[in-house]
């Protein structure tokens, strides 16, 4: 999609950071973003509080995946009895 394919409402601008609000829907391994709302970005520290949190939950999730593939799982465990 160009810029010049984007509708812009009141208000609206290119180029600038916003807070989308809705929901992310997988079907037939296509995913869509459901919009509820969108709304300019008023504080500047709200992209870098949102960008920390992000590495952080990406970390977390990395070391849980790690960690969850050293547990057997349960038909393993279930196996032999």
């Amino acid at each position: 999609m160009s810029t010049t394919d984007i509708k812009l409402t009141d208000g609206q601008r290119l180029n600038t950071y916003v807070r989308l609000t809705g929901s992310v829907r997988v079907y037939k391994d296509c995913k869509s973003i459901d919009l509820i709302n969108i709304r300019p970005s008023a504080d500047p520290h709200e992209l870098y509080f949102h960008l920390g949190e992000v590495m952080c939950a990406n970390r977390e999730l990395h070391k849980q995946s790690v960690s969850m593939s050293r547990i057997p799982s349960f038909h393993e465990l279930t196996a032999g009895a």
